[in-house]
């Protein structure tokens, strides 16, 4: 069968939602050029999976011969034009795959309104966990952030030398208040200061920031791993903590996966809907050592404004809070921030492998890809 997709830019997330199904296909560029040195973003492309062939397009005439044709768009900026063209299409589909909460766009309404749409999600809308057109995986942002971003190009040196016992990421002590928290409780059982990395910028002009710089290379702090590098631990906070999006991933979730390629260990504070769900996938991450979300009589820390007052997060906050004394036990006993990162290389090293190997699994497994085929493939919605 021939699928037609109709998409308006790179920008919109349906583009990723749909080529993450089709990650193993074989790829045709019909204009431009595309190999492993140089890169083009093609206006029409078309990828063969099976026994179905998509053709994706910015020229709406290019996709009359298919069999099924589909319009591609944002679900957080659901412009008018985009609700224009939902009915000269047999599908119309949303995808939400961003790294933040977005606007508050009425999705159930429009799910309604129109039988041909289709919205695909990085994470739970309320209302919609069970509509029959409503797709929700994790997954899509970690795929998404890594093509897009280009993070398969980064080549990683482990070094077994640390400067510091724990290292993090942090913009500044009002930033966001649980942060603050977190790192008050990391200097008390951690026994010592942690290191904040910096984000001086070399040879910067005014020039450089404003016209030449890429927002993913300053935002995404693409190559932070070398900073990470210099820590025997590294802290990562995800965004979501204390939201309504508890079950989103984003960029900072994936560089403490992709990261541990290098030997770098992590402790991820975020939810505890986000870490059950990346154990789920075979991720670790060093606080997963103590981390028993059946145990849920502890005192917690964080006051209700912090949004981790939920029983349910008390075992996530102390497995972060037993993690750093445990980092203590270790530099008491062994001395040196080196001999702390050597020991537990030695006795966790074979689960930094386990989450590598879990990543690239992720990559090429896409779950909710005979969902969506079922439903595509469909000529009409079903009214």
């Amino acid at each position: 069968m021939n699928v037609g997709l109709f998409y308006r830019g790179w920008g919109d997330p349906a583009v990723a939602a749909f080529l993450y199904p089709l990650t193993n296909g074989a790829v045709e560029l019909l204009d431009g050029f595309g190999d492993e040195t140089r890169h083009h973003w093609p206006e029409s492309f078309k990828i063969t999976d099976g026994d179905h062939c998509f053709h994706f397009s910015r020229n709406r005439d290019e996709l009359n011969y298919c069999d099924v044709r589909l319009a591609l768009g944002s679900a957080d900026r659901v412009a008018k034009e985009d609700l224009d063209v939902a009915n000269e299409f047999d599908w119309f589909v949303l995808a939400k795959t961003d790294g933040e909460a977005g606007p508050n766009i009425p999705h159930e309404e429009f799910l309604n309104r129109y039988p041909n749409m289709i919205l695909i999600s990085s994470h739970l809308v309320p209302g919609l966990e069970n509509h029959p057109r409503m797709i929700v995986d994790r997954a899509i942002n970690l795929f998404y952030f890594y093509n897009v971003f280009g993070f398969y190009w980064l080549n990683y040196y482990p070094t077994k030398e640390k400067q510091n016992l724990i290292g993090v990421y942090n913009r500044y002590s009002t930033y966001k208040s649980y942060r603050t928290k977190l790192l008050d409780l990391m200097t008390e059982y951690s026994g010592q200061p942690y290191h904040c990395f910096g984000t001086q910028k070399n040879w910067y002009t005014e020039l450089t920031g404003k016209v030449f710089d890429k927002w993913f290379w300053q935002q995404m702090h693409m190559t932070s791993y070398t900073d990470y590098n210099t820590c025997a631990v590294n802290v990562v906070f995800e965004s979501a903590t204390g939201s309504i999006r508890e079950d989103l991933v984003n960029e900072k979730t994936l560089k403490a996966i992709i990261f541990q390629k290098a030997k770098i260990f992590f402790i991820h504070f975020g939810t505890y809907q986000q870490l059950d769900w990346l154990h789920s996938k075979g991720f670790w991450f060093l606080n997963s050592e103590f981390y028993n979300p059946d145990t849920i009589d502890y005192p917690h820390h964080f006051p209700a404004a912090y949004g981790l007052h939920d029983p349910k997060s008390r075992p996530l906050v102390h497995s972060v809070c037993d993690t750093f004394k445990f980092l203590k036990k270790l530099k008491d006993e062994l001395g040196t921030d080196t001999a702390v990162y050597n020991f537990l290389l030695e006795k966790y090293g074979h689960k930094l492998e386990q989450t590598s190997n879990a990543f690239e699994r992720l990559l090429t497994e896409c779950e909710y890809k005979d969902r969506l085929w079922n439903m595509i493939t469909t000529k009409k919605a079903e009214q």
